[in-house]
């Protein structure tokens, strides 16, 4: 169900675009992601789920470097964190129920995320085709002065499942540097409903933090959240990603 949800977020209906969107389509088009990039990407994952009031938490983390150029995308794992995977994989033959972190956590890179990481100006470009410009002020952004869009992306869903939703709630901001260069996007939502008199609730958090490096638009810092509630059951999952560039 929730799978189902996130992903009709990319059915999305065409509107009309207003100025401020159009500024920030031209801001985006000359970054092209050209040329060969190297970077540190550190993964953090939380997941907890909550049953008769007793939470059941876990967490891992790990580090990769990356490489994208001419010959693709190389990513580059520490070797003690595959001896700990392999140490849990090992440890599972003997108690099924043990968790497995650190192997988590290396399956949550996925080359897709990663190069939208590491070019995320098309990512961009292909949600402007789909959003309308609900306001445009100014606000800061990690302190700094920055140019707020408020904007709509309401997801169409798909009819076995638009049928459960009762209420949506959407709030997407983007924040735009003097340059025009997004600093900031954010796109969260919210939604309650029902099924064979079942409530339920869920809610998806997703902020990334941009930069400019060279003729990319790099997303230096991505927080993905989800929870979903139903029958005193809350499940919650929080998925930190940082960038760091290197020489």
């Amino acid at each position: 169900m929730r799978l189902l949800l996130l992903a009709a977020l990319c059915l999305l209906g065409p509107v009309a675009r207003a100025d401020g969107l159009s500024d920030l389509r031209r801001a985006l088009e000359p970054l092209r992601g050209e040329g060969p990039i190297r970077a540190r990407l550190e993964l953090h994952l939380w997941r907890q789920i909550t049953e008769d009031r007793q939470p059941v938490a876990s967490q891992a983390r790990t580090t990769v470097r990356l490489e994208q150029g001419p010959e693709g995308l190389r990513l580059t794992f520490l070797p003690e964190h595959l001896r700990a995977a392999v140490e849990e994989s090992r440890r599972q033959l003997e108690d099924p129920d043990r968790q497995a972190p650190v192997r988590s956590v290396l399956r949550a890179i996925e080359p897709d995320e990663v190069t939208e990481m590491l070019d995320f100006a098309p990512v961009l470009l292909r949600y402007l085709n789909y959003m309308e410009l609900l306001g445009d002020e100014q606000d800061t952004f990690d302190g700094r002065p920055a140019r707020m869009l408020r904007v709509k992306i309401a997801p169409r869903l798909p009819s076995n499942i638009q049928k459960y939703i009762k209420s949506i709630e959407f709030d997407a901001r983007i924040w735009l540097g003097p340059d025009g260069v997004p600093l900031g996007f954010r796109n969260n939502l919210v939604y309650r409903g029902s099924r064979m008199l079942i409530s339920f609730d869920g809610l998806f958090k997703d902020e990334r933090t941009l930069q400019r490096v060279g003729s990319r638009l790099v997303v230096v810092r991505h927080v993905h959240e989800e929870g979903f509630s139903t029958l005193g059951q809350r499940t919650q999952s929080r998925r930190m990603a940082t960038l760091a560039m290197l020489d």
